[in-house]
């Protein structure tokens, strides 16, 4: 923009063109290089105040005023400094104006109709802050897991991978609260939600990547297992390793992994991930079934015969060995079970 150009000529350059008031929008850029210095804001041609925009401005607040876009203030109105025009953009972020939109803003205000904008055809404006704190990013992070997740119990590391440097906030007097996440498995990382508040501006909303890890005891195979073989205590050993708390859950080594069946093959010394295994079988087709069932203190048991093949947690139809009728029952053991809907 070249201030003092767009204000020289502008009586001779709008006798060719038609000048156009706020209340239809008007605006004036000229290209012409002064040799003359004239004022930022213009005196009154009539009733017409003909107002010089800056270029680009640097903001405090939510609201942008005519202060803020005026290059004189001293020739506004009286009363005229202090009113809110635009909305301001987050901290930190720029944000592009075109002086129309400015020009139709205006129209709130109704002894503004006569005033003529000239300048830039848009402007830059930047919202003042100050450097987002990461020790606070990482507490909101922490304060979510230890609330509201599965890793209430673990040891859990935090490394930001896109530290939130270029994030501002209106000031130092801040609020970052964590509000939620979703697992990237291209990246093995966190997108953690935070919102910003402080007591000035808005809420800023951002997303922070995150790679969350955690020491834990874990199953480790002792040596390879072939896909099909139902684990045992001496496939495995317990092991502390840092792992991703990502898509890949491993199993943990305070559960009993005995008796679960290889999903794939297994490598020696490789940590066993939930995926890896599934629940053993506990019956097949037409195999006997031992029921326990119970209500309150009363508890019987009885032989049934199962309908279909089932891992443990199936639930299976299975046919009462004495009365032939039908029931519903849990699988929790090889041939174990319990009656569902009792």
């Amino acid at each position: 923009m070249q201030p003092i150009r767009n204000c020289l000529f502008g009586q001779a350059f709008n006798r060719h063109r038609p000048r156009v008031k706020c209340n239809i929008v008007r605006l004036v850029s000229l290209l012409v290089l002064s040799i003359v210095a004239a004022p930022y804001l213009s005196a009154h041609a009539g009733d017409e105040i003909v107002l010089l925009v800056k270029p680009a401005m640097l903001v405090t607040g939510t609201q942008v005023t005519l202060a803020d876009i005026a290059e004189n203030l001293a020739s506004l109105p009286t009363g005229w400094a202090e009113r809110r025009i635009l909305a301001s953009p987050v901290p930190g972020k720029a944000q592009s104006v075109t002086l129309m939109k400015m020009a139709s803003a205006l129209h709130q205000f109704p002894d503004m109709t006569d005033v003529i904008l000239r300048g830039s055809s848009s402007v830059v404006i930047r919202r003042s802050g100050v450097p987002l704190d990461q020790a606070l990013v990482r507490e909101a992070i922490n304060d979510y897991i230890a609330i509201n997740t599965d890793w209430q119990a673990t040891k859990i590391q935090i490394d930001l991978l896109e530290p939130p440097n270029h994030i501002v906030a209106e000031s130092t007097n801040i609020i970052v609260q964590a509000t939620g996440f979703e697992y990237n498995p291209r990246s093995l990382s966190h997108l953690f939600h935070l919102d910003i508040r402080d007591n000035v501006g808005p809420v800023q909303r951002i997303a922070v990547a995150v790679r969350v890890s955690a020491e834990s005891q874990v199953w480790v195979a002792v040596h390879s297992i072939k896909q099909g073989s139902v684990l045992t205590d001496d496939d495995v050993k317990a092991q502390l390793v840092t792992t991703d708390m990502g898509g890949r859950k491993t199993f943990p080594a305070s559960d009993p992994i005995a008796g679960f069946e290889a999903e794939r093959p297994i490598l020696a010394g490789e940590t066993i991930s939930m995926a890896m295994v599934r629940q053993p079988v506990c019956t097949d087709k037409g195999a006997p079934v031992d029921i326990q069932a119970s209500r309150g203190s009363l508890a019987v048991s009885l032989r049934a015969i199962a309908m279909s093949k089932g891992r443990r947690g199936d639930q299976i139809l299975c046919v009462n060995a004495s009365s032939k009728r039908q029931l519903t029952a849990k699988l929790t053991a090889p041939g174990k079970a319990i009656l569902v809907g009792m």
